[in-house]
């Protein structure tokens, strides 16, 4: 995803971003295990309920994620448009997400060169909301909290 949103030359920074951002959530689920009593206190663990905050802070984050992106970030994916032959929506996005300074047809050009296709056509407004996907979609996330 990360090369579909982000010019050749700066995927090393954001690459680092992004895992630096991965380390920061670790380390936000230490400092909140830090409220949790000791694994030798049975008693105190089962008063506590501080377990659920750690249990359920991931998708917290997980939804504010997909609420963003089915109100704020509507659109689809560079690459997603130019699976399905939306240039010219493919070429609006470039110019969103790319400097100024970038010519959007090379970035396409580029792009063109290095997707693969597979994309299943759906977006994930279409997945959460459409009648066609809804059931299975919301199924699958409710077979995440249960596994």
């Amino acid at each position: 995803m990360l090369d579909e949103t982000v010019p050749a030359y700066l995927s090393s920074s954001f690459g680092t971003a992004t895992n630096t951002l991965l380390a920061g959530g670790i380390a936000v689920a230490i400092v909140l295990a830090l409220v949790l009593p000791e694994s030798t206190d049975v008693e105190a663990m089962k008063v506590d309920g501080n377990w659920r905050i750690i249990y359920g802070f991931p998708y917290l984050c997980q939804f504010l994620t997909n609420f963003l992106f089915l109100t704020c970030f509507r659109e689809d994916s560079i690459v997603f448009n130019i699976a399905n032959g939306n240039d010219e929506d493919a070429i609006l996005l470039i110019k969103k997400v790319y400097a100024k300074t970038e010519d959007p047809h090379a970035v396409l050009a580029t792009l063109k060169s290095t997707s693969q296709k597979g994309s299943s056509n759906v977006t994930i407004g279409q997945a959460t909301c459409d009648r066609k996907y809804k059931k299975a979609t919301w199924v699958a996330f409710a077979l995440c909290f249960f596994q």
